[in-house]
């Protein structure tokens, strides 16, 4: 099941138990909403979506999309709780996210090594649009391909 802007809280102890050393803004806004994943009334796994073209200035990243429009959404972050990994809990998420924000383009920026996240994206309909280097890692922004309808 997925819900939105609940168990705040609780996913603080996801995301601190996975990276152990970045805070988390408490509170949700309709500029960054949080999609929960919940199983068995627990949360197991989350994303946060940053709504503006001005993610990559949020992140402090050394590059810009240029493309990038008022209303483009950014999957800011996506975590999967620790020992439920590889359920299709992360994919759920990013379905979702897209879902409910088809008419947007959507961003995600992934670290080249974090193969799970990178084949969750591709899976999920996101290609690569640019690569970076910060802090020796190389990253890799991905936008999901917009289906033209007839």
């Amino acid at each position: 099941m997925i819900v939105e802007n609940q168990y705040l809280d609780e996913l603080l102890n996801i995301f601190d138990n996975n990276h152990k050393n970045y805070v988390v803004d408490r509170t949700a806004s309709q500029r960054m909403p949080v999609v929960v994943y919940v199983k068995d009334e627990e949360p197991v796994g989350y994303g946060v979506v940053y709504i503006g073209k001005d993610f990559c200035e949020q992140e402090e990243y050394p590059i810009t999309i240029e493309e990038a429009k008022d209303n483009s959404v950014y999957i800011w972050q996506l975590v999967t709780k620790q020992g439920f990994e590889n359920q299709g809990i992360a994919t759920s998420i990013v379905r979702y996210i897209t879902e409910k924000y088809k008419d947007n383009d959507i961003y995600v920026s992934v670290n080249i090594n974090n193969y799970a996240s990178m084949k969750c994206q591709c899976k999920c309909g996101f290609i690569p649009i640019k690569a970076f280097e910060q802090n020796g890692k190389t990253h890799i922004i991905l936008k999901k391909e917009q289906v033209i309808e007839n």
